[in-house]
């Protein structure tokens, strides 16, 4: 039903909008690639409007769906009915705008490339692309300490390249690999394309271990595995299997030989604070969450305000952060955000594809592309049971487009049952779609680019927040120019506790809580608040709120310094007790020096003193600085 010259248009959209969502950075905001899903919304949305022009124009609703697209398709009322049921202002709207668009690369992938002939250049484009994000990588990782920007996460130098950070760049690396050595296979060798689809693939694995992503890792390995189940014939599985183990071997290599210090992340499994131990304690509250509600789920883009409610209080014990905006498992985010319903239908889905992507694998069909878009699919599908890159801009729109190709006529694919409807429309009506795209995409501009503007404040106070003056005026601004950030608002009211201006930290914590009630140390912030205004009762039921959420040693150091205040001695050592335990059991050391020194002033008995130093000499053997210290404070304990 395209007409040639729409059908190019929307192509070249898909392109430019591919290419701005991957390389297009923010450096002076919190999140360099805050600028990318806006970027992936107007591109969706102008495609959808260019798609409705052209259906105005051609007089005719002409629509073409196999059964897996009908899946797909009923994505569409589970996402509207979700946010229409569980609405939030914060989260809400956001999460629909993404998954909507996502929708909308799936239907651009399964209907504008009828022929072979035209998904070829599309995969040549994302062959450049991953070859230039690949060269920033390479740079960054041989000139990181040189470079104006610092684009690394963290002391780790985990490379990034540009997209945002080190876990998104290997999911879509781990994401392109399979359809790039595809590529090769089908390609032959001795060609100088060839040599360069070598040097890329072997790049790509230097890369991705240099990310340090080992979820990313075993999705790669999960994908060859697939390759060697693909492969048509016994030679090119013996072929794909030596690659394989080619590319497990440079991997050891590189991680134990080259890079030693990598070694240590990629066997660090375990242990009181690794990624996994804090991993389990948001999967552990996500599936707290999904039981809570498990026909409907809690709405769409609710996984973050879910955990705040439905974690362990001591999750902060394995270093699990306090904001934990994705769960790290696309099964448990979808299974709490939709329920059952939205996780049958995610599983459905992916298995139909993944069917119909065995289909186009056949020579007859797609050949090696369709059995590398398989591939990639199961790669990005390992790599999410502990990444959350399906939720991000740089790798979502391919996976999406990549199912969608799946379903083309590119590939192979005989079209569904069609169903028309003759429409009756004045013809000038066609340029309609266009024009409001433009006034929505105006609108939608501007206000990203006051988000945008309030990331790079929050950015400056979060880099000054030493100094007492310079932080507030930065977090303010964050605040008015994006009100809806709960990030932003908690900065600004933790800015006011600092300054002692009490007022203002009570009347913007209680702003906090009406966007985000539960959100993590707000009942902290109040009650130091209530505590600097006098009011006892007050402070004393916040705190009690906030450790029923976190146990954590500064809620209860203000639990303490609130019952001196009131002068119960008894309640204050109590406190006092519990937050040098939980010290210990945090390994944190979290204000040890005053508790200690409070204590041995208010253990008045000989019992409460042998408690005392008990407690003192297990924070003694903690791996502490001030052994002295403790020294000092035992003896003291013991002379009264």
């Amino acid at each position: 039903m395209f007409s040639p010259d729409i059908r190019r248009a929307q192509r070249w959209c898909l392109a430019v909008t591919i290419v701005l969502v991957e390389s297009v950075i923010w450096p002076n905001a919190m999140d360099g690639g805050i600028a990318k899903q806006p970027i992936f919304v107007l591109g969706a949305t102008l495609i959808a409007a260019l798609f409705i022009a052209e259906m105005v124009k051609a007089q005719t609703l002409a629509l073409s769906f196999p059964v897996a697209g009908v899946l797909v398709a009923l994505h569409l009322p589970l996402f509207l009915f979700s946010a229409w049921w569980t609405y939030d202002p914060v989260s809400t709207w956001k999460a629909l705008g993404f998954g909507i668009c996502c929708l909308i690369f799936f239907f651009a992938g399964s209907s504008l490339f009828p022929t072979k002939k035209e998904i070829t250049p599309l995969l040549h484009g994302i062959e450049w692309l991953t070859l230039f994000l690949c060269i920033v990588g390479i740079l960054q990782f041989a000139f990181g300490d040189r470079l104006p920007l610092n684009f690394y996460a963290g002391a780790g130098r985990r490379v990034s390249s540009l997209l945002g950070s080190s876990g998104t760049f290997a999911a879509y690396l781990v994401l392109v690999f399979p359809l790039l050595l595809a590529q090769r296979l089908e390609a032959g060798a001795g060609t100088a394309r060839s040599i360069v689809r070598s040097l890329l693939l072997g790049t790509i694995i230097f890369l991705l271990i240099a990310t340090q992503t080992r979820s990313s890792i075993v999705g790669l390995l999960a994908s060859l595995g697939a390759f060697i189940l693909l492969a048509p014939d016994l030679r090119r599985r013996r072929l794909i299997l030596l690659i394989a183990a080619f590319i497990l071997a440079g991997m050891v290599i590189e991680a134990f030989v080259i890079r030693p210090e990598l070694g240590g992340r990629f066997t660090m499994l375990g242990g009181g604070q690794s990624t996994l131990v804090r991993r389990i304690h948001f999967w552990e509250a996500g599936g707290n969450a999904f039981l809570a509600a498990p026909a409907g789920g809690h709405g769409i883009g609710s996984f973050e305000r879910s955990v705040f409610a439905y974690r362990s209080p001591e999750y902060w014990i394995g270093g699990s952060e306090d904001v934990v905006p994705h769960a790290h498992n696309e099964i448990v985010e979808v299974a709490v955000e939709y329920g059952i319903s939205g996780l049958l239908l995610l599983i459905a889905t992916f298995a139909l594809l993944v069917r119909q992507g065995i289909r186009a694998a056949r020579p007859a069909r797609g050949g090696w592309i369709g059995a590398g878009i398989v591939c990639s699919l199961v790669a990005v599908a390992t790599d999410n049971l502990a990444n959350f890159s399906l939720r991000q801009a740089p790798v979502a729109p391919l996976v999406w487009l990549f199912m969608g190709l799946l379903l083309s006529g590119g590939l192979g694919t005989p079209p569904g049952k069609k169903s028309t409807l003759p429409l009756r429309l004045p013809t000038y009506v066609a340029a309609l779609p266009v024009l409001i795209w433009l006034l929505c995409a105006v609108v939608y501009l501007r206000e990203q680019l006051s988000v945008i503007a309030s990331d790079v404040h929050l950015l400056r106070g979060v880099i000054t927040v030493g100094d007492p003056r310079a932080p507030l005026s930065d977090f303010e601004a964050a605040v008015f120019l994006d009100p809806l950030n709960p990030l932003a608002r908690s900065q600004l009211t933790n800015a006011y506790l600092q300054a002692g201006r009490w007022d203002d930290a009570l009347r913007s914590a209680g702003e906090l809580q009406r966007l985000s009630p539960l959100y993590p140390k707000s009942f902290l912030m109040k009650a130091d608040a209530q505590l600097g205004l006098g009011r006892y009762t007050g402070a004393r039921e916040s705190i009690e709120r906030e450790l029923k959420r976190r146990d954590h040693p500064e809620a209860l150091m203000v639990q303490a310094a609130l019952f001196r205040a009131m002068g119960d001695v008894p309640q204050e050592r109590g406190a006092i007790i519990r937050l040098l335990t939980k010290d210990i059991e945090g390994m944190i050391a979290y204000g040890y020096r005053s508790a200690c020194t409070r204590l041995v002033e208010i253990s008045t008995t000989a019992q409460e003193r042998e408690e005392s130093i008990a407690l003192f000499r297990s924070l003694q053997n903690m791996p502490l600085p001030d052994h002295d210290f403790f020294e000092a404070i035992i003896a003291r304990s013991q002379a009264r």
